[in-house]
């Protein structure tokens, strides 16, 4: 499984955000969850890879990823 969108379109504090991240490989549905860093304050990363919310801090934010689906072995990669 890799993680193909690693970057995504600025979000602004106190505007609400929305993005998805995208997989390849293995077998979908995809489950993500943050592995390690920190998701911007005010957004969360549901299983399903979207990453929405509201930021409440400017800044920019590093966070690894990982990925499970039911027959392959987990892959990471950073956000």
């Amino acid at each position: 499984i890799t993680l193909t969108s690693t970057s995504f379109p600025t979000a602004q504090q106190g505007i609400a955000y929305s993005a998805q991240l995208q997989a390849i490989g293995g077998n979908a549905p995809y489950s993500f969850q943050v592995l390690s860093g920190l998701v911007p304050p005010g957004l969360v990363l549901n299983p399903a890879g979207a990453l929405t919310g509201t930021p409440t801090t400017a800044g920019s934010f590093r966070f690894t990823v990982r990925i499970t689906d039911s027959a392959s072995p987990n892959a990471t990669g950073d956000a």
